[in-house]
């Protein structure tokens, strides 16, 4: 087995393709699959666009943009300082409109060594700038008032024509009731630990899964500047007959 993935013309080290969660076999699919959402329910990445992406990882999205935003911009941000590190002494390399920042943020579950907080975090984004930010499994990890304030940043630095695409778990009381009941509940995913204003999986690790309240997760989108633009409701909680990813994502606009 090669220690590298090829991906769209990048030799990946597969130890970083692990971090991500997933595998070399799934790597094309998830991303094939990112692309395809954001082109049905946005619309395609224009060859002008400013994208940024908080939870980069090793460039399993910025690398197909690389071949699209010809005259755009690409910003990507994780705190895995080794995907960072790849991603700009290989991406930002050869296309240096595509640039990678670490944040240190500490986070128990991938990077405990970090010595900043979520809410120490500012975007170097111009102000109404930002044409599309994409967060994948990022919002399923933090708790609310973290939430609260990328939300804030994103009112900052999205252009009013802009778009925010985040995956997160989303619930309701007639959700919670079925899942808590199953036997063997998709993701084996409870949240039966009420936490903060949301609730986690497991209270020995908080932000292995952490899901909101829909009507909480939709205030504090207002609350931030943000408006909601649609729900995709996901797999995991087996209650939409037609889900359209595993996890739940919102679409958000500024207000």
């Amino acid at each position: 087995m090669s220690d590298y993935l090829h991906f769209h013309g990048f030799d990946i080290p597969i130890s970083l393709v692990h971090r991500t969660g997933g595998t070399a076999d799934s790597f094309q699919k998830v991303s094939d699959w990112h692309t395809a959402q954001i082109e049905r329910h946005i619309g395609p990445v224009r060859a002008t666009d400013n994208v940024v992406e908080i939870g980069c990882a090793c460039g399993r999205d910025a690398i197909p943009l690389v071949s699209v935003l010809t005259h755009g911009t690409y910003l990507g941000t994780d705190t895995q300082k080794p995907q960072i590190k790849w991603c700009t002494e290989t991406i930002t390399a050869r296309h240096p409109d595509f640039t990678f920042i670490h944040h240190d943020i500490h986070d128990t579950l991938h990077n405990p060594e970090g010595t900043l907080h979520a809410k120490d975090i500012y975007l170097p984004s111009a102000d109404k700038s930002v044409d599309l930010i994409l967060l994948y499994s990022v919002f399923t990890h933090m708790m609310g008032d973290e939430i609260a304030h990328y939300l804030r940043e994103f009112r900052r630095i999205l252009k009013p024509t802009g778009r925010v695409f985040a995956t997160c778990f989303l619930v309701n009381q007639p959700i919670l009731d079925v899942i808590r009941a199953s036997e063997k509940p998709s993701w084996n995913l409870r949240f039966p630990h009420v936490f903060g204003n949301g609730y986690i999986n497991s209270d020995k690790e908080p932000r292995g899964a952490v899901a909101f309240d829909e009507d909480v997760f939709f205030r504090m989108v207002e609350e931030n500047g943000l408006a909601l633009e649609k729900v995709l409701w996901g797999q995991w909680s087996s209650q939409r007959q037609t889900p359209s990813s595993g996890q739940n994502a919102v679409i958000l606009k500024a207000q």
